[in-house]
């Protein structure tokens, strides 16, 4: 039964991971968070804009996911910690912007969840590469939110996400929900970022 379920975790990640690649990587491309956030000049504005990204998305899938078994997804929202990063920066968090993300439905969401919990993983590497260039980290703990429990959030979050879309249609649409989620990414991301 475990293997089963380890498989079919697998092949939805697979199905996200290629589904998604290209948005990922111009996401990447366009941001270059590294640098950005080397920068004093800059990184207050970014930490901003992650909490336009993170404080929208999250409010947009909390109705289709605070009761979805085993995905704790309270303990899973940044918004509230990339606030308190913002005012360790000097600057009150500022959610009123043009732009909404919305989700029709909970395999929707949990697509656009693969997207902020993948976030994790990313912001670990971001992390240990201003680290290396002897940056200073301050005000970007959320990078980081889970420490050393990050393999172990991912993975459980895997297998609810397997569970929740074991049908066909329902990985379609994660699919759609993790690609919506890209897109608003680079919406809040990248204004103002030269491509």
């Amino acid at each position: 039964m475990i293997s089963k379920v380890v498989e079919d975790a697998e092949a939805t990640i697979d199905c996200l991971r290629r589904s998604t690649a290209q948005s990922h990587h111009s996401l990447e491309i366009k941001m270059n968070a590294v640098d950005l956030l080397k920068s004093a000049d800059t990184r207050i504005d970014l930490v901003q804009r992650y909490y336009l990204f993170h404080s929208q998305a999250e409010a947009a899938l909390m109705p289709h996911l605070t009761e979805v078994e085993n995905l704790h997804f309270v303990r899973r929202c940044r918004s509230q910690l990339i606030g308190s990063n913002l005012k360790a920066l000097g600057r009150e968090p500022q959610s009123i912007e043009n732009q909404t993300f919305n989700v029709e439905n909970r395999a929707q969401a949990l697509g656009a969840l693969y997207v902020l919990e993948g976030s994790t993983l990313g912001g670990r590497t971001i992390l240990k590469s201003l680290v290396g260039q002897a940056t200073s980290t301050d005000g970007l703990s959320f990078l980081d939110p889970y420490g050393h429990q990050t393999s172990e959030y991912w993975r459980s979050f895997l297998f609810v996400l397997a569970r929740e879309t074991e049908t066909e249609d329902t990985k379609v649409e994660a699919v759609s929900g993790a690609l919506a989620a890209f897109s608003f990414a680079e919406i809040c991301l990248c204004r103002g970022v030269a491509t």
